[in-house]
């Protein structure tokens, strides 16, 4: 899959213990046995804000795919072992779990892979230490790009289909469903009629996006619920097409954006100047939230510049595009301006800026 890095071009860094993969000039996969669990990890050259996530979420679907692999392989000789045993009800144990962790102290707290923390904070049971955890996301942010599922695609892949939706995922998955589907859906995975009718009332006015009352009733949903899940909500589609949530988390191709307005690939990751925002905040309109979501930005954040700058459309925008640009992880870009500008159908807005 990958080839052993060589240290300085002499040595191939191959322990033990520890064995360092190159995935590319800028990315490297250590793998370490610490007692009972092989940890893995995704470096990046310089530092971790400038992982590419594509990168970051490829690495971990082919680790995901090797593990159930593996596991298939023992349960299948766990089975042939017993195959003259009289019991039918045996219970092939999987030899291998997944978790994800973070740097704690001296050592690293661990949690299980669908309770991956969705917030930007999560503390520890065991230290009572709040851990940022935002890294985490990469491992789950984008599929690699593909314009349409082939006719033998299965939908989402084996620990994708166990994740609780981000709130990007529910933004794009309420913006791709017509009003009366959205509905549907959340009437059957229990949202009350009543919570709805309030919502669109609240989000009627024209200085909401179309789309806004149904994120908002989406994210309404996630949090009363106590385990909310893309298989949840694909079990609750009844004739939507489930291929939909595959465009949730599919990553958008800009490059054709970038040769239209001749932004080189250096430049497109650098971040954008204020003078650049300044421009773009002229042009958002009512689409603050979209774009406030996704670029990241948490719905304290969000709930916060409304309430500070209200019925200020124009302030709204700026503060959103300004709080953004100063996050320290991920990296703001230009490429993930125009990413999340393609996503909420303002592509058109780069035409009245410069960079």
């Amino acid at each position: 899959m990958w080839g052993v890095k060589n240290y300085k071009n002499k040595k191939r860094m191959l322990f033990s213990d520890l064995a360092v993969v190159e995935v590319d000039d800028k990315h490297d996969v250590a793998v370490q046995v610490i007692g009972n669990r092989v940890v893995v990890s995704l470096i990046h050259s310089d530092k971790k804000e400038h992982i590419v996530p594509t990168i970051a979420t490829s690495v971990q679907e082919c680790l995901t795919a090797a593990i159930h692999r593996i596991s298939e392989f023992y349960s299948t000789l766990s089975a042939d072992s017993f195959a003259t045993d009289e019991r039918s009800d045996l219970h092939i144990v999987m030899p291998f779990e997944i978790e994800f962790g973070v740097h704690c102290k001296k050592a690293s707290c661990f949690f299980p892979h669908d309770k991956i923390p969705t917030a930007a904070k999560w503390q520890c049971s065991e230290h009572k230490v709040h851990h940022d955890v935002s890294c985490l996301k990469l491992w789950f942010s984008e599929k690699m790009p593909r314009e349409k599922c082939a006719t033998s695609c299965q939908g989402l892949g084996r620990l994708e289909v166990e994740q609780s939706p981000t709130n990007k995922h529910l933004r794009r998955l309420a913006s791709s469903l017509e009003d009366n589907d959205c509905r549907e859906l959340l009437i059957s995975l229990g949202l009350d009629t009543k919570v709805l009718n309030n919502l669109q009332k609240k989000f009627s006015p024209s200085a909401f996006h179309e789309n806004d009352y149904k994120y908002t009733a989406m994210l309404r949903w996630k949090g009363i619920v106590t385990g909310s899940s893309f298989k949840t909500i694909a079990d609750a589609f009844g004739e939507i097409d489930k291929h939909l949530l595959c465009e949730v988390i599919r990553d958008v191709n800009v490059d054709d954006v970038l040769t239209t307005f001749s932004i080189a690939e250096d430049q497109a990751n650098k971040t954008p100047t204020n003078t650049t925002l300044q421009e773009l905040s002229n042009h958002i309109g009512n689409s603050g939230i979209q774009l406030a979501v996704e670029l990241g930005l948490q719905s304290a954040e969000i709930e916060g510049i409304q309430n500070d700058h209200s019925c200020k459309l124009l302030h709204q925008n700026k503060e959103i595009l300004r709080v953004w640009s100063q996050t320290k992880f991920p990296k703001p870009t230009i490429k993930e301006l125009i990413k999340a500008l393609q996503r909420i159908g303002k592509k058109d807005c780069l035409r009245e800026i410069s960079f």
